[in-house]
């Protein structure tokens, strides 16, 4: 195949020296490997299959271009004029940042960068493997999100219904409480009526008490003065020497068996004091 350019006649058939521009081919002998390789060892527009229709048996023909490097351990480097300033090798020793590797697949290099991660430092990064990585962390992190998500709403599940049956119960022990405060605070105002009730019957006895003794013994006095040297004086002094233990014993029976137990006790005195 020749290559032909009206405007610059050093452009000449692509098997012969290309002169002009910065550069320039060597001729050789087709070989397609160091000085000896031709424009169509480097470039070359073939007639072939359509895109991913390499394995079909009668694939859909279309010029694809190619360029090449038959060169044992040669890469093809894409090189700007500024790409030496976006990598930071010492020295300015890499002119390019991006390549084919000898295995036919894209590298790139990247510039240290902690902003983007501080665990990822520079070097030649293998390009597919990078993605297909990365796609395969991100299917690993959607099946794992989808189990933990299972996970969480079997556990809010379960939490739900642990939370209906502490609300019952919670419901149920504040029903519970108030009605033992009812019963708390009846029962400390029966206690208190009953202590006040218990001090005024005190009280109230220990008066009557105290009047029925005086006056048993102005009695006695009186009875004694009206009736010297009788029998009868011999049994009012017996009964005045044991007045406090018959009031004792009114008071007592009042309180603790009734007022008739207490006439009953005086009666015993009584019938003791006269069988002599």
């Amino acid at each position: 195949m020749s290559w032909y350019n009206n405007n610059d006649t050093s452009f000449i058939d692509a098997t012969q020296i290309f002169e002009g521009g910065s550069g320039n081919i060597i001729g050789g002998d087709g070989n397609g490997t160091g000085e000896s390789s031709v424009l169509t060892d480097i470039l070359e527009l073939k007639l072939d299959h359509f895109e991913n229709e390499y394995e079909e048996s009668e694939p859909t023909l279309t010029y694809n271009l190619y360029l090449k490097n038959n060169n044992i351990g040669g890469e093809i480097r894409f090189y700007t004029l500024n790409g030496v300033d976006y990598n930071d090798v010492s020295n300015n020793n890499l002119e390019y940042n991006s390549k084919i590797g000898t295995n036919g697949k894209l590298y790139l290099y990247y510039k240290y960068n902690p902003l983007i991660s501080a665990l990822i430092f520079s070097g030649w990064t293998d390009v597919i493997d990078y993605i297909v990585g990365n796609r395969q962390a991100t299917i690993n992190n959607s099946a794992t999100l989808a189990t933990t998500t299972t996970l969480l709403q079997s556990q809010i599940t379960t939490l739900d219904t642990a939370l209906v049956a502490t609300d019952s119960i919670v419901a149920t022990n504040v029903a519970n409480i108030g009605d033992h405060e009812l019963r708390i605070s009846a029962i400390e105002t029966e206690e208190a009526i009953e202590d006040i009730e218990d001090e005024v019957l005190t009280n109230y006895l220990s008066s009557i008490r105290d009047n029925l003794s005086t006056n048993a013994q102005n009695l006695f006095d009186d009875l004694v003065a009206f009736t010297p040297g009788s029998r009868l004086i011999t049994t009012l002094q017996t009964i005045k020497s044991l007045r406090l233990q018959l009031i004792a014993n009114l008071f007592q029976a009042v309180v603790g068996g009734g007022v008739a137990d207490g006439f009953d006790d005086l009666i015993y005195i009584l019938t003791d004091i006269y069988k002599d």
